[in-house]
This record gives C-alpha cells, structure tokens and sequence, in this order.
C-alpha cells in the first residue's frame, strides 16, 4: 500500500545493525507539525537523492505500507517548489 504526504526533511543517517553488524540500514528523519518519523530507506535512495535535499526542505514524500509487519519505508521524496 502506497501512502505520501508532505514533510520537512531534516537529515538522513546510515547505522550498522545491533543483531548483525555486517547489516547497514538507512533512515530518514522528517518532521511533520511537531511529530518526528524515523523511516527506513534503501541504499540507492539514501546515496543518490537525500545527499542533494537540504536540511529543513519542505517535501513530499511517497511511502510503501506493509500491512503484516506494520512498518513504513520512504521510497520517493521530491521537494516542494
């Protein structure tokens, strides 16, 4: 299931997993009023279009619901003009 919605952009962050160090997983953290989301992304995401999204951009952004482990992942984000 697909959702979007607007948000400010603050930044991106790449950590090493707990369970498993050799795993790296990526997130995006937006802003939305005063509620923050922390939100998985993939690597080419993470490298090839956050790097050029400011800090505290306005954007729009499109997730990917999984209903059966009830998580969101960024997949498209575009700023708002």
């Amino acid at each position: 299931m697909k959702l979007n919605g607007n948000f400010i952009f603050q930044g991106s962050e790449a950590r090493t997993g707990i369970k498993d160090p050799t795993k790296t997983y990526y997130e995006a953290a937006l802003l939305s009023g005063i509620e923050q989301l922390r939100s998985s992304c993939d690597q080419k995401l993470f490298n090839e279009v956050l790097p050029s999204i400011k800090p505290f951009t306005e954007c729009n952004c499109v997730f990917s619901f999984n209903p059966q482990y009830n998580t969101l992942k960024l997949t498209e984000i575009y700023p708002v003009k």
